[in-house]
C-alpha cells in the first residue's frame, strides 16, 4: 500500500507539474556540460539524472568523497566489488530542483579537489 500511495502520488505530481522531467532532462546536459569544462569524465547517457565521475581508484574516490563532503558536497564513492577496480566513481544524483548556480558552484569544486588530491595535496 505505501509503495502504490508513493507511485500515485508521483504521477498526480507529474500531472500538475508537466515541466519537471523536461527541466531534470536539462540539468543532466548542463552537468555534463559543465563537468566537460572542467575537465571531468562523466559517464551516463546525456540526460540521465545519474552522472558517474570515473576517478579510476577505490582511495581517490572515498578520498575525494569525503573532501566533498568537508566541502558541503555530498557525493557517494562506487568502489570495488560494485565496479572493477580501474573504474571507480563518484555517482551524482541530479533533481530537477537543483539549480544551474548549484551546478556552476559545485563541479568546479569536484574538479579543484580531485586535481588536489591526485598531486597528493589536500
Amino acid at each position: 500500500p505505501a509503495d502504490t500511495a508513493a507511485a500515485m502520488a508521483a504521477l498526480d505530481i507529474l500531472e500538475r507539474e508537466p515541466h519537471r522531467p523536461r527541466r531534470l532532462r536539462e540539468r543532466a546536459r548542463f552537468f555534463r556540460k559543465v563537468a566537460r569544462e572542467h575537465g571531468l569524465t562523466v559517464c551516463g547517457d546525456e540526460e540521465s539524472p545519474v552522472a558517474s565521475l570515473i576517478v579510476g581508484d577505490d582511495k581517490l574516490a572515498v578520498a575525494l568523497s569525503a573532501s566533498l563532503l568537508a566541502r558541503g558536497i555530498e557525493v557517494q564513492p562506487i568502489v570495488r566489488p560494485a565496479v572493477s577496480a580501474t573504474t571507480a566513481r563518484l555517482r551524482f544524483f541530479l533533481t530537477a530542483n537543483h539549480t544551474e548556480e548549484q551546478i556552476l558552484e559545485t563541479v568546479p569544486v569536484v574538479a579543484q579537489q580531485l586535481e588536489k588530491l591526485r598531486r597528493g595535496v589536500e
